[in-house]
């Protein structure tokens, strides 16, 4: 059986959610896909679609980990974009992108006020974010940073991603459409 996850508007933390339905828009949270996972029976397939600008990285983290449970059955397509926390989540499968899709990976961040020391450590706690998400992209290349350099604001193309190129388009080693 295939079960389908869409990962449409921001990521917010499942107490958030009611606030975005009730005013209409879209949002995914954790409870969201656990409610997907739970119904996962052995031989089951997930699909799961994204259009997402991203939210809050604990969020993207969460689901990243939920789907990388079952990374065997679970095929990613990026469909709109993957943007931010919704790039994290991406790395946790085989993952296509359309033509026209878009990621985007940055660096992690805040709002902080205070004096040097609190901004200091607000500053340490960015870096120790940008180091553990970035291990979901190292993970997916299967390179080290060193290797791809990679880095918060790298590429989409080093290996994370498949392009989902219709037949008549032929991609070439420089990633350029031929169209034929």
């Amino acid at each position: 059986m295939k079960h389908r996850i869409n990962i449409r508007g921001v990521m917010v933390p499942n107490d958030y959610k009611w606030y975005y339905d009730y005013f209409g828009e879209d949002c995914t949270c954790p409870k969201d896909v656990q409610q997907v996972m739970d119904a996962f029976m052995e031989g089951d397939e997930i699909e799961v679609y994204i259009n997402s600008p991203g939210g809050v990285i604990d969020v993207g983290s969460e689901i990243y980990t939920l789907l990388k449970g079952r990374k065997d059955n679970v095929k990613i397509y990026i469909t709109g974009e993957a943007c931010s926390a919704a790039s994290v989540a991406a790395m946790a499968a085989y993952c296509e992108m359309s033509p026209t899709a878009l990621m985007m990976v940055h660096c992690v961040s805040t709002y902080a006020a205070g004096n040097h020391s609190s901004l200091e450590h607000t500053a340490e706690v960015l870096r120790t974010a940008d180091r553990a998400l970035c291990s979901a992209y190292m993970d997916k290349s299967g390179m080290s940073q060193e290797e791809n350099g990679l880095r918060p604001g790298f590429p989409a193309h080093h290996g994370i991603a498949r392009p989902r190129v219709p037949p008549e388009v032929h991609v070439s080693d420089k990633s350029t459409p031929e169209i034929q």
